[in-house]
């Protein structure tokens, strides 16, 4: 089958796609990803067919994380990321989509992504790294409060009908610009929608009133490039001493940047903590740092992980697959979005101490954090259950499978 893949967003919303492609490349299905221009290096890195979106995802990360906060922000800051792109992005999927068997698509382009299946007269799938566009009584939307039974499943019938109704309003601007674009927009979300979510059930466990539509198929992981080896200064920082935490906040930017740095070298100055720093998208982490904490641009989570104690990140889906999967207890520092959702599951799962947002983290509370995680033996254990149950997964097969069965 000819497979078009539609996402975009940061690495961390990109990254599982790629994995899931090479799945589907290995299984014998002609994949195509189309996502943001930024990442057509990573693209090449790993053979994947690659198509380009317009658009700089940073830029929105950014404004999402210094002026996000509620659903309704959260919904206004992705319409001023989406609309003066969204006429190219639509052009794009269109002129991809030719011959296509079947067409998957993550978060922010759910819609534009049925739609352009249902122009096409082919099987559409969602392809999600949360909980989003199934409701359940089990647990709310993320980024919503939580309630009883149905208080839960009220808060998901809100946050799809405001994405919605937004897109539905951004439409018909678009079409302003574009009289080609079909005359209406078609509503993806009802009993027909098929999902699949690139997650574990060991974290998240399907809910008793999600159906067979939708199936929960354990993390797509994208293992290091075959050429890819550690620079000697980490793998002789990593050696020289007890095994160091590691901090990063991957693709969160923020205006905060500085002030976070200070708060997270501060902590770890209190007991002299070996660290290693991720610099990432927002250049965390400043220069003339102490001996004790050794700052990295980028290094693949499977490698590093298995080589320390404990994780503190910002609480991204596949980060914190990542680090479950190595078996690490972690915190969660949330910014935006999802990330508050997945802070509650892990230590929900006791694998870390209560998520604290960005917003209020002190470097007191920080180090004391750090402490429990390194003392702490029944977060520890449960943490490395958690990661021997995620390790018996083959969450890209049981997705190829879904994808299959879903497309016939």
């Amino acid at each position: 089958m000819r497979i078009v893949i539609l996402t975009i967003g940061t690495r961390g919303d990109v990254q599982p796609f790629v994995a899931l492609a090479r799945g589907l490349k290995a299984a014998g299905h002609d994949p195509l990803v189309v996502a943001p221009e930024v990442f057509e290096p990573l693209m090449n890195e790993y053979g994947v067919s690659f198509a380009p979106f317009p658009g700089d995802p940073s830029a929105f990360i950014q404004q999402l994380v210094d002026r996000g906060g509620s659903q309704l922000r959260m919904i206004r800051e992705m319409m001023a990321f989406a609309m003066p792109i969204a006429r190219d992005v639509l052009h794009r999927a269109l002129e991809v989509s030719h011959g296509a068997d079947v067409i998957l698509a993550s978060f922010l382009l759910t819609i534009g992504g049925h739609q352009v299946a249902h122009e096409r007269s082919i099987p559409f799938i969602s392809a999600q790294l949360f909980p989003t566009f199934t409701p359940t009584s089990a647990f709310p939307m993320p980024g919503m409060p939580a309630g009883g039974g149905f208080t839960n499943r009220m808060t998901h019938h809100i946050s799809t009908g405001m994405f919605w109704n937004s897109s539905r309003i951004a439409y018909q601007f678009l079409k302003r610009q574009a009289p080609e674009f079909p005359r209406r927009l078609i509503n993806p979300f009802g009993r027909t929608l098929k999902t699949i979510y690139g997650f574990s059930p060991h974290v998240l466990p399907p809910p008793a009133d999600w159906d067979a539509r939708t199936r929960v198929t354990g993390y797509w992981f994208l293992p290091p490039p075959l050429d890819w080896t550690p620079p000697p200064e980490l793998t002789a920082f990593i050696d020289a001493g007890v095994p160091p935490v590691y901090i990063g906040f991957g693709s969160m930017i923020t205006e905060q940047a500085q002030n976070l740095s200070r708060i997270v070298i501060d902590a770890l100055k209190r007991h002299k903590r070996r660290a290693v720093l991720l610099g990432g998208w927002g250049k965390f982490g400043g220069e003339n740092l102490p001996d004790h904490i050794f700052r990295i641009d980028s290094a693949p989570h499977e490698w590093l992980f298995e080589r320390v104690a404990a994780v503190v990140h910002h609480g991204g889906a596949g980060t914190t697959g990542a680090s479950l999967r190595a078996g690490k207890p972690m915190l969660i520092i949330p910014f935006t979005a999802d990330q508050p959702f997945w802070g509650d599951r892990v230590a929900k799962l006791g694998a870390g101490p209560a998520a604290i947002p960005y917003k209020r983290l002190t470097s007191e509370a920080l180090s004391d954090a750090i402490e429990q995680m390194l003392t702490d033996p029944t977060m520890q254990e449960r943490a490395a259950a958690v990661g021997t149950a995620i390790k018996t997964e083959d969450g890209i097969g049981n997705a190829i499978r879904a994808i299959e069965a879903f497309a016939r």
